[in-house]
Order: C-alpha cells, then structure tokens, then sequence
C-alpha cells in the first residue's frame, strides 16, 4: 500500500500535476472563492485537494465542486491519487506526507 501511494506521488510530481500551496483556508462556506483559488493554481478538471487537518469550510466548500475530492493527509490512497488529473495539496500536508513516506 505505501509503494502504491509512493509510486502515484512520484507519478504526479514527474507529470508536473502536484501542486503545493502554502494554505488552504476558507472564511466560511464559499464554493466560489475555492474554486476561483482551484482555478488560480491551474487545478482544471479532477483535483484531489489534500489537506492537513479537518477544516470544514474548506470541505464543505470544495464539497459542491463535481469533479473535486478532499482528503486528508493521512486518509490518502493511490486510486485518488491516479485518478485526479491534478492534487492541490497544503504545505503542511505535504511535509507530514513526506515525514511518513520517504523512509
């Protein structure tokens, strides 16, 4: 299971689609701000947004956007992975992803 995940990770970075921003915040349910922020970073199509912590404006938010899924650092899979044409993921999401997968 860690080698899936490792090895669509590795997928993503080689084909240029992982794209890491500092934060991921939302003041309040705004379904147009994340996905103006989605479209910003050039997130088009399915994106796999990653978090680090629960952040439930930001879930629910992203939650009314068709083609988006939030996970999660730890809840992370490599069928999510695959399948997502882009992975938006929170900075600190990507350090405690890199902590457990790098060894």
């Amino acid at each position: 299971r860690q080698l899936a995940i490792k090895s669509a990770l590795s997928d993503k970075v080689a084909g240029e689609n992982m794209i890491v921003v500092d934060e991921i915040k939302a003041e309040g349910y705004k379904t147009k701000v994340m996905a103006t922020m989605l479209s910003a970073v050039g997130a088009e199509g399915k994106t796999l947004v990653v978090l680090p912590t629960v952040d439930a404006p930001v879930v629910g938010s992203l939650a009314n956007l068709a083609k988006v899924k939030t996970v999660q650092y730890n809840e992370i899979n490599a069928y999510d992975i695959l399948n997502a044409d882009k992975l938006v993921i929170a900075k600190l999401a990507a350090e405690k992803i890199q902590e457990v997968y790098s060894k």
